[in-house]
């Protein structure tokens, strides 16, 4: 059967001629009639073998580590892998290590003996990705109806998958208000994930100010050096004037920002995968990374 993998089939090209070529030369000496040579020759490469596979035991892990990554191709040029303390695109895969590319276009070439004894998390194998954050309510406010505009905005913002749908739950209970915890599903492979965040971020907490609601804050005491003139609200009526005036202006800011953000012109592209790929490709560098150009996915 047909090995389907480029850099597979290359490498079990390459290694199958070895012993081709020796069994060539032995028989070339044997029909010259020079079989203490050929003898000598086949011993003296095995303990040449032997001999080199000490010397260089950490290349040829990463040789044999190549080959078992090749057979299962646990991932391929461009997904999105995190691997240890590393985060980026795979760029190239040869008989010496990996190669990506982070996301802040730093090329890092990996040993594949690091990599074959490492646990990778391929986050395009399944680009289905969740992304969650909190966001905090007064006492005094509705929880279900904030859960039921919070659900409804996330499934506006631009790239919000409708399966698994949004979710939103109560995280826990402080001092200073009702902390929600708001989950949104959106595809790796088409959005940028910090964007994607940033976006779901902002439209929850437009959406809240524009309905009403009041995100709380530590209380904080503050201490002035100097003395303010400070006109005193005497009665309830200019307290709760006062307050409904600045109610009604968060309000109207927020409704305002909220449709700001839905009118936007939004760029044609919204993953960097593509930017991050062709960045890697340009740099003269990687020609010592990637090394033979048919040894590539």
């Amino acid at each position: 059967r047909r090995i389907k993998n480029p850099f597979l089939s290359h490498t079990v090209a390459r290694i199958s001629l070895w012993p081709i070529w020796i069994l060539f030369f032995y028989f070339i000496l044997q029909a010259a009639g020079l079989s203490g040579l050929a003898t000598g020759i086949i011993g003296g490469t095995g303990v040449l073998g032997i001999v080199l596979g000490l010397a260089f035991k950490g290349i040829a892990e990463n040789y044999l580590a190549g080959l078992l990554l090749a057979a299962r191709a646990p991932f391929t040029k461009g997904d999105l892998i995190i691997l240890d303390q590393y985060k980026g695109y795979v760029q190239n895969l040869n008989m010496r290590g990996t190669t990506i590319i982070d996301l802040s276009g730093h090329l890092i070439l990996i040993p594949n003996s690091t990599v074959i004894n490492s646990i990778v998390e391929n986050q395009t194998a399944n680009p289905k990705i969740r992304t969650e954050f909190t966001i905090s309510i007064t006492y005094a406010d509705s929880i279900s109806k904030a859960q039921e505009l919070l659900i409804e905005a996330m499934r506006t913002v631009r790239g919000t998958l409708p399966d698994p749908s949004p979710d939103v739950l109560v995280e826990s209970f402080e001092s200073s208000g009702v902390t929600l915890r708001i989950r949104s599903w959106f595809n790796v492979k088409d959005t940028n994930e910090p964007r994607f965040r940033s976006r779901t971020m902002a439209v929850a907490k437009e959406t809240l100010l524009a309905n009403g609601f009041t995100i709380p804050s530590d209380i904080k005491e503050i201490v002035f050096s100097d003395a303010l003139k400070v006109r005193l609200l005497e009665t309830k009526e200019e307290v709760a004037s006062a307050s409904q005036e600045k109610k009604d202006k968060i309000i109207e800011q927020a409704a305002t920002n909220l449709q700001a953000s839905q009118n936007r012109p939004q760029p044609t592209a919204d993953t960097q995968a593509d930017d991050l790929m062709k960045l890697a490709e340009d740099n003269p560098l990687m020609k010592s990374f990637t090394g033979d150009p048919k040894t590539k996915f």
